[in-house]
């Protein structure tokens, strides 16, 4: 069992010599599709170079079927963010891209979210990018409603969660899904 941070290191420089990156999220994004119902209300998120990118779906035709909202960071020292009906983008907090608008949803009003992430291990927990914010707001949510994404199932890795990271309860990879809601 790794520490986090050398965790972090490892899965990186993984993702970035993956071959046929694009393809796999393609993968990724069929198998999301089986898990969608219309009308349901989605939070998704803006991934960076590191975590799975499902804009070419969520920006699409098939996408409008859904109501999407996106994390908008509210303050960085207290780890807080609302959840956000984008009318536009501003460029945020960690230069990640904000929704801008004024529909505010609550996360117990939420179908389904969509964890960014750069790995998972084995006990369904999340590895992020390390500041938190997924684990405070998501705390105590129902696990059910949260799924993860990973470039590879190969991309496991044994890290020492903390008391406060959160659990997925499906990991969808390019090879499969995993479903953790039994562990």
């Amino acid at each position: 069992m790794i520490e986090k941070k050398l965790a972090r290191q490892i899965i990186k420089e993984k993702i970035l010599k993956l071959e046929n990156k694009s393809e796999r999220e393609q993968d990724i994004i069929s198998a999301l599709k089986l898990e969608l119902k219309e009308g349901m209300k989605i939070l998704a998120y803006r991934a960076d170079v590191y975590e799975v990118n499902l804009d070419s779906f969520l920006f699409s035709e098939e996408g409008k079927k859904f109501s999407l909202y996106y994390p908008r960071v509210l303050s960085i020292e207290n780890r807080e963010m609302e959840f956000v009906y984008p009318d536009s983008w501003e460029i945020g907090a960690y230069g990640i891209l904000s929704p801008v608008g004024k529909r505010i949803i609550d996360k117990k009003e939420l179908d389904l979210v969509l964890l960014p992430s750069l790995s998972f291990n084995l006990r369904a927990y999340r590895l992020g990018r390390g500041a938190g914010f997924y684990d405070r707001a998501f705390r105590g949510f129902e696990r059910k409603k949260i799924l993860g994404f990973s470039f590879s199932k190969d991309f496991l890795i044994d890290f020492k969660e903390d008391s406060c990271d959160i659990q997925v309860n499906k990991l969808i990879t390019p090879e499969d899904s995993l479903i953790f809601s039994d562990r």
